[in-house]
């Protein structure tokens, strides 16, 4: 936990945690997009256990206090650790420009440090619909109105392109056709959804997709290959022994019947004489 960041977590520890998270969930590793959900989720976790960290490196009053202090939730080296990274300069510069990033955001939500993901699940029933689920996390819960301007505009967009459908055509498929339409969508994730949120992939992508599924294909049937063939050489190898023996077997057989055709041969000499 000492590392700034998922990205700078050793591979040795990171394949310890996906391994664990393989293990309580059905995922298929062959699907690329399992993968990518799998270390997006952790690296998530990551960042969100850091922030509980800081958070409690806040409560003291002074630096000191909180080296002296501690906490249950790490051990006391990654703890000193952490904590002269919060205490040094660059960390105190990213975070104002974070602060001041997230200041001029002309969209905001209500779910705060909620992901995505879960608060789609906790509004599965109210919103059936990704059009529907924007106005849920984008309306103040005390007022009923949009917290920015911007929000508001995006949803007007989406509630106009569903106003120019047929009745029947007003479904929450097309629905969720025309969030995408409107907000776009940003390399890895859907605008207006997070990053757990995958999208639907390009055309270059799957093609991309299919290249490296065809790649890795020829690979496994390239070494399935030459298992075959390192399988067929000792195979060849024990039949040529085979056939020697069988050989020295037929050379063996032939010299016992000489033999006992000689010895038939003197039985009778010997009775003639």
């Amino acid at each position: 936990m000492q590392h700034a960041s998922w990205s700078r977590v050793d591979k040795l520890n990171k394949e310890e945690l996906t391994d664990r998270v393989r293990a309580d969930f059905e995922l298929d590793w062959t699907k690329s997009n399992h993968r990518e959900i799998v270390g997006m989720a952790l690296a998530q976790k990551y960042n969100d256990f850091h922030y509980l960290l800081h958070c409690k490196y806040l409560e003291y009053e002074t630096h000191e206090a909180a080296i002296c202090g501690g906490t249950k939730i790490v051990n006391k080296t990654v703890w000193e650790c952490l904590c002269e990274r919060w205490a040094s300069e660059n960390f105190k510069n990213l975070s104002r420009r974070n602060k001041s990033n997230r200041k001029s955001q002309k969209i905001n939500l209500t779910g705060g440090r909620k992901s995505f993901v879960r608060l789609m699940e906790e509004k599965r029933e109210q919103a059936p619909n990704y059009v529907a689920f924007y106005k849920e996390v984008h309306c103040s819960t005390r007022n009923g109105k949009f917290i920015t301007e911007a929000a508001e505009h995006n949803y007007n967009m989406m509630l106009e392109r569903m106003n120019e459908m047929e009745p029947e055509d007003n479904t929450d498929d097309n629905a969720n056709a025309v969030f995408k339409e409107v907000l776009g969508t940003r390399s890895g994730y859907v605008r207006g959804l997070g990053h757990l949120v995958l999208p639907e992939p390009s055309q270059s992508l799957l093609s991309n997709r299919e290249f490296e599924r065809l790649r890795e294909e020829n690979e496994k049937n390239k070494a399935e290959a030459e298992g075959f063939k390192k399988k067929f050489e000792t195979f060849m190898i024990d039949l040529e022994k085979m056939k020697a023996c069988f050989s020295e077997c037929d050379k063996l057989h032939e010299r016992v019947s000489q033999l006992e055709s000689q010895r038939e041969s003197q039985r009778e000499t010997s009775r003639d004489a």
